[in-house]
């Protein structure tokens, strides 16, 4: 996905860092991380005297978007990093639909046969329902690792990938869970076709035929990349979901093995897809964006176009800006955005934060959740761990000596990381220290919670630049 662009935004001389994006991000809040250190302001950004402000790299509407389903020619769409659910209308309109307080994580949606819509909340491990008059209420708990939800007429069947990996059903009629299949691996959502479920098997790429009352199983094709889904087109045949590849495939057969057929070639990134009137929309979760695919139309059309989810870390590399976006890095050069490496995509990968380019030209990010810092080289994008052990590792910054410095936000230590990624650390008992940068032979550092910006030099006293 190209997106044509004007210039730089704001962030280039500092590696700019916050709390991680997606699953990540709403569990750092969920759980009151340590790193109190991101604040969001809705006015418009001041300037002073002769400084001029110019917004660039425009957002996504969308901050990820994951699970969707459709109801009378509109479309809801799961946002699990910011704990939202949208309407989108048919004009491309967005609006906000109101959440329970105790619904977190909303990921996958599915529309039973009375319009209700229904949810998996992952980090709650529920599964939550709206009736059409506005009802909310917990069908079922205890559900770790929710991976999949469809809906057929007023029943409801869910995959976990958890250590059963299990599809279930539950019903209006019966409201206890009833495993259908388990032993599956990580089962993504399925789909329903006369009387069997179609279930995509990501781990190990094959998509299966399971009778729903006896639990009998045929595999109909393998090979796949990581599907994470089958949905009904709006055609009635099913498509098949390769989120890596961008690519919705079909199956040649319903009963017996044979190859998957290519249907449609999309960006890197698609999440899930619903038939929507005579369309198809399909959510992309690392652009945040929404296409509409009709058979009459050469290209698919973005009903919400995709952009940057939360920007966290930039750096230059030679005369494009690397720019670390939760789920993905993403390069601007020439005034086009594109896409470096994702999760899902890039090998090893899984989240950004800060990012900063090494001395031996390679890209190093922090992944704060995970408490690690991550290698790749930029000819070849394939993600290796490179220090671990860290306490929610945030902005990153090249030292004078070559070495990578990190701010380990948790515990409110800088560290320096030798090549072979052994750390130590050059101060601590700092307030929650956020971003980092370099001025000759110092380091420079912000303390958001104080108002102070920290110069640092080995074997010196601390000095504050700034204070409030």
């Amino acid at each position: 996905m190209n997106m044509r662009l004007s210039a730089l935004w704001f962030c280039l001389s500092i590696s700019c860092a916050s709390l991680d994006s997606g699953e990540a991000l709403q569990r750092a809040l969920r759980e009151g991380s340590r790193a109190q250190s991101v604040k969001t302001l809705s006015q418009e950004p001041r300037v002073l005297g002769a400084v001029s402000f110019t917004t660039e790299l425009p957002p996504s509407s969308l901050r990820g978007a994951d699970g969707i389903a459709c109801r009378a020619g509109e479309a809801f769409i799961a946002e699990a990093a910011v704990n939202r659910i949208r309407r989108l209308t048919p004009d491309g309109s967005l609006s906000t639909i109101a959440l329970p307080e105790k619904l977190e994580g909303p990921t996958h949606l599915a529309i039973d046969a009375d319009g209700s819509l229904w949810v998996t909340a992952t980090h709650g491990a529920e599964l939550w329902k709206k009736t059409r008059d506005g009802r909310w209420s917990v069908e079922a708990s205890n559900l770790p690792d929710l991976s999949g939800l469809v809906a057929d007429q007023n029943e409801i069947y869910f995959s976990q990938c958890d250590l059963r990996g299990s599809v279930s059903r539950i019903s209006t009629a019966q409201k206890q869970p009833r495993i259908i299949a388990q032993d599956l691996g990580c089962p993504g959502t399925p789909a329903v076709s006369r009387g069997a479920l179609l279930v995509p098997l990501r781990e190990v790429g094959e998509v299966w035929r399971i009778d729903s009352s006896n639990g009998q199983r045929v595999r109909l094709t393998q090979g796949l990349r990581s599907p994470v889904a089958i949905r009904e087109m709006h055609d009635g045949q099913p498509g098949i979901i390769e989120s890596g590849t961008g690519r919705i495939l079909g199956l040649n057969s319903l009963h017996r093995e044979s190859p998957a057929r290519l249907l449609k070639q999309l960006d890197p990134g698609i999440n899930d897809f619903a038939p929507c009137g005579d369309s198809t929309l399909v959510t992309n979760a690392l652009w945040g964006s929404v296409e509409r695919l009709r058979p009459f139309d050469a290209q698919p059309k973005a009903l919400v176009p995709g952009g940057l989810l939360v920007p966290q870390g930039a750096t230059l590399w030679g005369t494009s800006l690397l720019i670390a976006d939760g789920l993905s890095v993403k390069r601007l050069h020439q005034g086009n955005l594109s896409l470096v490496a994702a999760r899902g995509i890039t090998p090893g990968f899984s989240s950004a934060s800060g990012i900063i380019i090494g001395g031996d030209n390679a890209a190093y990010i922090s992944s704060p959740e995970e408490g690690r810092l991550y290698r790749f080289d930029l000819s070849n994008p394939r993600v290796e761990e490179f220090s671990s052990g860290l306490d929610w590792p945030t902005s990153l910054a090249r030292l004078w000596t070559g070495e990578v410095s990190v701010a380990e936000t948790g515990s409110g230590q800088i560290l320096k990381i030798s090549s072979d990624g052994l750390w130590w650390p050059i101060t601590y008992s700092l307030l929650s220290p956020l971003a980092l940068t370099t001025d000759r032979e110092r380091l420079l550092v912000t303390e958001p919670e104080s108002g102070r910006i920290i110069a640092l030099r080995e074997g010196t006293a601390l000095s504050s630049l700034s204070s409030e």
